[in-house]
């Protein structure tokens, strides 16, 4: 469970709506996003790590994983979890809209994984 000083609390594959930072453009907007860090970030541990969700109807990209519009996700339309756009952003700026499948989690997870193959023993 990702917690922060303000008492905002999220867990890895909630969808929420943040403040998403464009590469392309020096722009902001507020659009979908899936929480994947286990936990507050930085100083206050005031940040968390998402994913960037945009509409289906996009072309894919190499990575992307389908998640459908449904009343668990929050997701008004068929989307896109796009694993190679992650942000850290104020988890004080997020709200939370719903929860992705544990399937698509799972294919998250393994996109994550191949394209950061990072060994971690306990």
């Amino acid at each position: 469970m990702t917690s922060t000083r303000s008492t905002t609390t999220f867990d890895p594959g909630d969808v929420v709506v943040v403040p998403f930072p464009f590469v392309e453009l020096a722009l902001v907007r507020s659009r979908p996003a899936l929480v994947v860090s286990t936990h507050g970030l930085g100083r206050g541990q005031a940040l968390i790590w998402v994913l960037m969700i945009t509409n289906a109807a996009h072309d894919p990209w190499s990575g992307d994983v389908a998640v459908a519009a449904r009343g668990e996700t929050g997701l008004p339309v068929p989307s896109l979890v796009r694993t190679s756009k992650i942000a850290t952003v104020e988890a004080r700026e997020a709200r939370r809209i719903g929860r992705i499948s544990a399937p698509a989690w799972r294919q998250v997870l393994s996109e994550l994984a191949a394209a950061m193959p990072i060994s971690w023993r306990p």
